[in-house]
């Protein structure tokens, strides 16, 4: 039986043999970083219309068939050229939002996104870290599980706790239920544990929100790396006990 720290699933100072894999603890000095996902990599999107505003109900679920979405590669969005110093794909006509009403009586919807990418020796991956760019706020699925919330969320229409199905299908000014940040487009960092993702295809689902019916831009870039090194915690105290005299 080996111990590990919490949430350091291959972090043992250890060589374990499974029937699927062997997991070895490398030292810091040969630790090697591995470009998982790429913020140019190709994604597939869906954004709704007033008499379809919402995505099927499994669009996050690793098996789901996103063939009939369309492909661009990243970072996306709309509306952010004024706001960004990087070139983006633009998902919409005239890289406007996608309702032609916007504002109290229209709403821009939730924008949805999909992507894999591919992990062929999991001894490679111990550790993952992220980066995102968003704009109001984001849900991150991975390998259809809900792992990261970027950016805030309030009460929806009426003052209903948020929920992200509701959030897609009403209008109004508040339609979406993001808070906003401040500035216009957020960069943050976020980790994600090893034990989510699994040698072969992984799948990464993210529905973007705004902050309001009038909301006229947004933006997804997303990156992720992982690394085959992960420093174990240290103990804060040591217990011994003696035996005889």
């Amino acid at each position: 039986l080996v111990t590990c720290a919490f949430f350091v699933i291959f972090g043992c100072k250890s060589t374990q043999k499974t029937e699927e894999t062997q997991v070895v603890q490398v030292s810091k000095e040969d630790e090697v970083e591995t470009e998982l996902l790429s913020s140019s990599a190709e994604w597939a999107y869906w954004y709704g219309t007033t008499a379809n505003p919402k995505a099927a109900e499994n669009w996050f679920a690793e098996d789901f068939d996103d063939s009939s979405w369309n492909r661009v590669n990243g970072p996306l969005g709309y509306g952010v050229s004024s706001k960004v110093s990087y070139e983006y794909s633009s998902i919409t006509t005239d890289n406007k939002p996608p309702y032609n009403t916007i504002g109290e009586e229209g709403k821009v919807p939730a924008t949805y996104y999909r992507t894999t990418f591919n992990i062929d020796d999991m001894n490679m991956v111990k550790k993952v870290s992220g980066l995102i760019d968003y704009d109001d706020a984001a849900y991150i699925y991975v390998n259809g599980v809900l792992r990261v919330k970027a950016g805030g969320f309030k009460a929806d229409y009426k003052n209903r706790d948020f929920d992200p199905k509701i959030a897609a299908t009403v209008t109004g000014g508040d339609a979406t239920g993001a808070v906003k940040a401040g500035n216009p487009v957020i960069e943050e960092s976020f980790n994600l544990k090893a034990s989510w993702l699994k040698e072969g295809k992984n799948t990464i689902a993210v529905v973007m929100f705004q902050d309001t019916g009038s909301s006229s831009d947004s933006i997804l870039k997303l990156s992720l790396k992982a690394s085959n090194y992960i420093e174990l915690a240290k103990p804060d105290r040591v217990n011994v006990t003696f035996y005889g005299n």
